[in-house]
């Protein structure tokens, strides 16, 4: 419920309209930025790779998109790089550490509180976050693993009992109680019943929904289809006496098909580069990708494109690996980066009357955006 707690207060503050309920969504889009900023600058250590990933996820569609309309997927997405952007700066530091012999615990579990933080709240938010966790404890356990190879084991046993007892507080106690405590609106509505019974009943609801749903979605896509850009989900069309004549208004919801497909040839070259090199960086980033990716391939009911938001972040990064090492290979490959990062502005400046429901001549949307036959516009 914190999702449509958080959009609650946009419409606490603006009133019940289309501002006041899409209102922190779209701010939480904002914020994602900064994050992403900083997340970048951590992962490869200079601005231009901040800046240069930062604006590839602003010119993003789906991140313009899904941001700006009430739905509560804004949030979980903010959280995630919360949760991961936190677990790094402990891995850091935490291998720093123990390369220096000056291991600060209180630098350590302050990091990892504030990614069991984001996770509790990621969690609470909608259950796309509880891939991420699982993700999350694949790469503690990753950092764990590569500490003990690099310390003396008395020394790292006492380290690794101070952090699993922090952990066992920040990541199981503290998420559980704010995903209860989300809870506590609905149960003090009549007949409810107390906190407990009310989030036990929705577990069970939401599992049996999603379980059991059966039929299909004219906009459904399979999940392998999904960084290929194959079937975008159409969201709005503009009624026709509210726009002039000869012109469509619509809202799809598709990420930018230059960078999802960049994204793809990036992935498999940063997992060779990777692997010759031995970068943690790539197992971090590959970790955190599979988490929000492969749960879709066990899901049987019908999904849809936007489910690929949450990867689409990790694809991002794989992107911007990819440029920092070819730009060390080939110092003029520099060019092409910055030209990719203006043509994706391009083209996100070119769809993005379909992007946010702006009239456009409707031969316009037709011929030139409207690259495959499985990308509908309009009816």
């Amino acid at each position: 419920p914190l999702g449509k707690l958080i959009m609650a207060l946009g419409i606490a503050l603006f009133g019940m309209t289309p501002f006041g309920w899409r209102f922190c969504g779209t701010l939480f889009g904002v914020w994602m930025l900064p994050i992403f900023y900083l997340l970048i600058k951590r992962l490869f250590g200079r601005t231009r790779y901040a800046v240069m990933g930062t604006l590839l996820f602003a010119f993003d569609f789906m991140h313009f998109g899904l941001t700006r309309l009430a739905t509560i997927d804004s949030y979980p997405v903010f959280f995630i790089l919360g949760m991961y952007y936190f677990m790094y700066l402990f891995g850091e530091h935490a291998i720093s550490g123990f390369q220096s012999g000056s291991v600060s615990y209180k630098k350590l579990m302050g990091y990892l509180t504030l990614s069991g933080l984001s996770m509790g709240l990621g969690c609470a938010s909608k259950w796309t976050a509880v891939y991420a966790a699982a993700g999350l404890a694949v790469e503690f356990l990753g950092i764990m693993l590569y500490l003990y190879r690099l310390s003396r084991k008395k020394e790292f046993w006492r380290f690794a009992l101070a952090i699993c007892s922090w952990c066992l507080l920040v990541f199981l106690v503290l998420p559980m109680g704010i995903y209860l405590l989300s809870y506590l609106p609905i149960s003090m509505v009549d007949g409810y019943g107390n906190v407990f019974e009310v989030m036990w009943e929705n577990q069970g609801y939401m599992l049996s929904y999603h379980a059991n749903l059966k039929g299909s979605h004219p906009y459904s896509s399979p999940w392998y289809s999904w960084p290929f850009v194959y079937k975008p989900m159409w969201a709005y069309q503009a009624p026709q006496t509210s726009i002039p004549d000869g012109t469509i208004g619509c809202i799809s919801i598709f990420q930018h098909p230059l960078l999802s497909w960049l994204g793809i040839l990036s992935f498999f070259y940063s997992l060779v580069v990777g692997w010759k090199k031995r970068d943690l960086r790539v197992a971090f980033l590959l970790i955190g990708l599979l988490a929000q990716y492969l749960p879709w391939v066990l899901v049987s009911r019908y999904a849809l494109q936007y489910h690929f938001f949450a990867t689409m972040v990790f694809l991002i990064l794989f992107v911007v690996y990819a440029m920092q090492d070819l730009e060390k290979r080939f110092p003029r490959f520099g060019y092409i980066s910055s030209s990719l990062v203006g043509y994706c502005l391009f083209l996100f400046l070119l769809f993005y009357p379909v992007l946010s429901g702006t009239p456009i001549p409707r031969g316009f949307a037709e011929h030139i955006l409207r690259w495959f036959d499985s990308w509908v516009f309009f009816i």
